[in-house]
């Protein structure tokens, strides 16, 4: 049985086990499901002059088709800027409340 909570556009989060918000809150702006073409794609986008080399770990073990993967609206700690949008994997946020 899958006994993990469901996150959805719109939640409140904070990375998984930080209670204090020492590392900030964010806010889920957009849910995808983890495949090979995303990470090409995010790689493309977020670092167009990577080495593929480097991240063929990445595609086996974390952009299966079955991991969530969420652009985070993030907010650090107060005094750290902006807030900025971050993706980040399902096991890495829990809802803040």
């Amino acid at each position: 049985m899958d006994t993990r909570i469901l996150l959805s556009v719109g939640d409140l989060v904070r990375i998984a086990g930080d209670h204090n918000y020492r590392y900030g809150v964010g806010v889920i702006i957009k849910q995808q499901i983890s495949s090979p073409e995303f990470l090409a794609l995010l790689l493309e986008t977020e670092f167009p002059d990577h080495n593929p080399a480097d991240f063929s770990f990445t595609a086996d073990v974390l952009f299966d088709g079955e991991n969530e993967v969420y652009l985070v609206l993030w907010q650090g700690p107060i005094g750290t800027g902006d807030p900025r949008p971050i993706w980040l994997f399902y096991n890495e946020l829990e809802p803040a409340y």
